[in-house]
C-alpha cells in the first residue's frame, strides 16, 4: 500500500519576504504619518491657535511627567538635552514679509519636539513592557500545564486570534501614545498602562492556549 506523498503547507509570499527590517521601517513609517497629521492639526488651527497649541501640550508633557514621583530625575536630564539641542530651532524667527510664517514653525517645532519626547519615552518603557510579558508568558505555561494534567479541552481558536492580535495591541497603545496626547492633554498612566496591561492579556492567552503536546 503506497503512502501519499505529505505535502508542506504552502508559505504566503508575507512571509517569504519577510525580513528583520520590517518592523523597524514599518514604525519609522508610521512615526512619520503621525508627524504629518499632528502637523496638519496644528497649522489647521481646529485644536487652538497655530503655533500655541503645541507648545502648550509640550510645556504640558513636561510638568505632567515631572509630577510624577520617582521621575524628576531622568525627566529633568531628558528635557534639558532636548531643550539644548532645539534651543536654536525655536529662537528662529521671520521678519518683513516672512512674519506670516512665524507660527507656522513654531507650531512644526514643538509638534516635532512633543513627538521626539513621547517616542523616547515610549523606548523608556519597554522594560515595562518585557516585565509584563514574562510574568504573562510565566503564568500562561503554568495555565497550560494544569490544563495538561487535568485533561482539559484543547482549542486553536483562543490561540489563534490572541496570537494575531498581540502585535495590533502593541501597535495600538505606540499610536495612541504618540498621537492623542498631541491633540489633547492626557495624563501619561491612562495611555501606557492599559496598553501594556493588553499585550499582556494576548501573550498570556496566547501561551495558556497552545496545544497540549508538541
Amino acid at each position: 500500500m503506497s503512502k501519499t506523498p505529505r505535502t508542506e503547507p504552502k508559505r504566503s509570499e508575507h512571509d517569504s519576504y519577510s525580513s528583520p527590517l520590517t518592523w523597524p521601517l514599518s514604525a519609522i513609517f508610521h512615526t512619520g504619518i503621525i508627524w504629518v497629521l499632528l502637523v496638519a492639526l496644528e497649522w489647521s488651527g481646529y485644536l487652538g491657535p497655530t503655533g500655541q497649541h503645541s507648545r502648550s501640550t509640550f510645556i504640558h508633557l513636561i510638568e505632567s511627567l515631572e509630577s510624577q514621583p520617582g521621575a524628576q530625575q531622568w525627566v529633568f536630564v531628558l528635557f534639558q538635552w532636548i531643550l539644548d539641542h532645539a534651543r536654536p530651532l525655536v529662537e528662529v524667527s521671520f521678519v518683513n514679509g516672512m512674519s506670516w510664517l512665524q507660527p507656522y514653525w513654531q507650531g512644526v517645532v514643538y509638534v516635532t519636539l512633543s513627538l521626539i519626547t513621547r517616542l523616547l519615552l515610549l523606548v523608556m518603557a519597554m522594560p515595562l513592557f518585557m516585565l509584563v510579558v514574562i510574568l504573562a508568558f510565566l503564568d500562561g505555561l503554568v495555565v497550560r500545564q494544569r490544563r495538561i494534567a487535568m485533561v482539559g479541552r484543547e482549542t486553536e481558536t483562543i490561540h489563534y486570534y490572541a496570537k494575531r492580535l498581540m502585535p495590533w495591541a502593541a501597535a495600538l497603545t505606540g499610536y495612541l501614545w504618540l498621537l492623542l496626547p498631541g491633540v489633547y492633554a492626557v495624563a501619561t498612566q491612562w495611555l501606557i498602562l492599559p496598553g501594556v496591561g493588553l499585550f499582556g492579556l494576548m501573550v498570556h492567552q496566547s501561551v495558556a492556549s497552545y496545544k497540549k503536546f508538541v
